[in-house]
């Protein structure tokens, strides 16, 4: 009897690439500058599984309405297991947030996205095995 393909979720590749984004020495600088003021796996998603590899991670750094700036991490594309589900191609899936607003707190909110959507992809690359 053949093992079934066991399929990552949203969670297990962004505890993963976090994990490894903080370990690396430019998370502490960048943190350092903008103090977060919170971190957290969108709780909308996060069980969702990643059938198929058809997509981005991408990040970005707004000001919020009322306060801060926000670093929002999104998948883009198709990871369900149904080629064209239009409720699967675009999701909030982590988000980053700091009380500060000035130039430098922004700039670092956008290199923490950045190093988290880079060990995100790493991790894709590095476990193509386990997506259809």
């Amino acid at each position: 009897m053949a093992d079934e393909k066991r399929y990552f979720s949203v969670k297990d590749m962004f505890e993963q690439a976090v994990t490894r984004a903080k370990t690396d020495p430019r998370y502490e600088e960048y943190s350092k500058i903008c103090e977060l003021d919170y971190d957290l796996l969108c709780s909308t998603c996060k069980y969702d599984k990643l059938y198929r590899c058809e997509f981005d991670v991408v990040g970005e750094v707004t000001y919020g309405s009322s306060e801060g700036i926000y670093g929002d991490i999104f998948l883009y594309g198709n990871w369900s297991k149904e080629r064209d589900d239009p409720f699967k191609s675009r999701a909030r899936v982590y988000v980053l947030k700091t009380l500060k607003q000035d130039k430098e707190s922004y700039l670092a909110v956008g290199m923490l996205v950045n190093l988290i959507c880079y060990y995100a992809n790493e991790f894709v690359a590095t476990h193509l095995d386990r997506f259809d």
